[in-house]
């Protein structure tokens, strides 16, 4: 009987998702299992942390240097409103969100981050609109050509329902999934990464986090120490950190915001490819042919 074997590779907010469908695949009873074998799971970027911990960037965006002190005391007392609404109703705390990051209004009136540090994105620290490939990524998702590619209705745009979406999710946004994260911690085949420069989700948010979990290999994680890891022929150098041990990697990608795969393409490529060519990670991850 062919047996499939698959490795999913989720971004951002579907990493919830993986998480579950991973975990769901492995408790399956072998009675009721379907032909298909989970080799790894690849995580970037994502949500995976309670939301406030995770989402709340106001020393990241005090540290690099995009609020003064003045809207850092802002920024932290909107948080902190947005977690003691979590506690008695997630709808309006989802709707407090949104109008602080998410900047998903339909009256189109700018978020709380953007009033106070000028930037139309929040995407990555290093730029404070979209960068021309994505303006043109939106265009192109938009054609009534790539429409009808995936029977998309022509008359649909690309993130039109988001709130809607987001409306509907609001519960799991608050929703904590640490047994079963630390479950899959534990049993699954995982490559983590973050973006250095992300400003939704700040890599030092995920890590202070993460550093909290107890699971099984956590102490053999703290005793691997952390390697630089370069992209073949990239001029830059260093691409990132990483940390591994067997099943399990955790990566920073330097330069790379909440988009990690739209700001350092090379770099997610080659970490992501590496891991799925099995067998031993870290010497797929070296390069030879380095430029220095």
């Amino acid at each position: 009987m062919l047996r499939m074997l698959l490795i999913l590779s989720i971004l951002l907010f579907s990493a919830r998702a993986a998480l579950g469908f991973g975990e769901r695949l492995r408790c399956t009873p072998p009675e009721n299992r379907i032909n298909l074998t989970l080799n790894g799971l690849i995580l970037g970027a994502g949500f995976l942390a309670p939301i406030v911990e995770l989402m709340d960037s106001t020393e990241f965006l005090y540290q690099t240097s995009l609020l003064n002190e003045t809207g850092r005391i802002i920024f932290n007392q909107t948080f902190a409103n947005i977690s003691a609404l979590a506690k008695i109703n997630t709808t309006m705390a989802l709707y407090l969100l949104s109008t602080t990051v998410f900047n998903l209004r339909p009256d189109g009136q700018k978020s709380l981050f953007q009033n106070l540090t000028g930037f139309t994105v929040q995407r990555s620290a290093l730029y404070s609109s979209l960068p021309p490939v994505a303006e043109e990524y939106t265009k192109y998702v938009n054609t009534t050509k790539f429409k009808q590619s995936l029977h998309v209705p022509v008359n649909f745009t690309i993130n039109s329902l988001k709130p809607m979406v987001a409306l509907m999710l609001s519960g799991d946004f608050f929703t904590d999934i640490q047994e079963r994260f630390r479950s899959a911690l534990d049993y699954q085949n995982i490559l983590l990464y973050t973006g250095q420069v992300d400003a939704l989700f700040p890599s030092t948010n995920f890590r202070k986090y993460f550093s909290t979990l107890q699971w099984t290999k956590k102490k053999a994680f703290e005793r691997a120490g952390r390697n630089t890891w370069s992209t073949c022929r990239d001029p830059h150098g260093v691409a990132g950190y990483i940390e591994s041990i067997p099943n399990f990697s955790y990566a920073v990608v330097l330069r790379a915001g909440h988009h990690t795969t739209l700001d350092e393409p090379s770099s997610v490529y080659h970490l992501t490819s590496s891991f799925i060519k099995g067998k031993n990670f870290s010497n797929n991850l070296k390069c030879t042919s380095n430029l220095h």
